[in-house]
């Protein structure tokens, strides 16, 4: 796309009209690029529970995304307190999407241990179906993380078993050197 077009298409999804939010919403689904996820993100964020349709064709454009990049996007979205409201949503949406989640493995660790349980359950979905390489330190550190937590009794009782079904799951990750 050219930067035109990009520049339209940013001023279209800050709109105060909602049918050219919708409109615009409605092309990325079809031709977008993972490059709009922040501000898809802002939007989220901004609309609140104003507009359920903006909110519903956000979350269903991240949900259905297949670039393998957008991975790392919503991963860093993850990890950026500025969304943490929109948390949740974002990590359901990375399990909907289907994408390798694998190297990110101890931000989601991170989400169970540390988050509210509609989170951390969206998170343990996740990590449930990660089907990548990891390579075995990193593997190990994720580990001795979730073991850490248990015995520190860091988590309520709710996340506490999260972390206890997770090691099994995170044992059969493959790994790499």
């Amino acid at each position: 796309m050219n930067k035109e077009l990009d520049k339209k298409i940013l001023d279209n999804l800050s709109s105060k009209q909602s049918d050219i939010i919708i409109s615009t919403l409605d092309y990325l689904s079809e031709k977008g690029s993972c490059e709009y996820i922040p501000y898809l993100a802002d939007l989220l964020h901004s609309t609140k529970e104003a507009d359920e349709d903006i909110r519903t064709k956000i979350i269903t454009i991240l949900s259905n995304i297949k670039q393998k990049n957008a991975a790392e996007k919503l991963v860093l979205l993850l990890q950026n307190e500025q969304y943490r409201e929109e948390w949740k949503t974002l990590a359901l949406c990375c399990w909907s999407n289907g994408l390798d989640y694998t190297p990110y493995l101890s931000v989601f660790i991170d989400l169970i241990i540390n988050e509210p349980f509609e989170t951390a359950l969206e998170a343990f979905t996740v990590i449930e179906n990660m089907d990548g390489f990891l390579p075995f330190a990193e593997k190990a550190e994720c580990l001795n993380k979730i073991q850490n937590a248990i015995d520190k009794g860091k988590s309520p009782e709710q996340q506490s078993y999260f972390l206890k079904e997770m090691i099994p799951i995170i044992e059969k990750i493959n790994e790499r050197e």
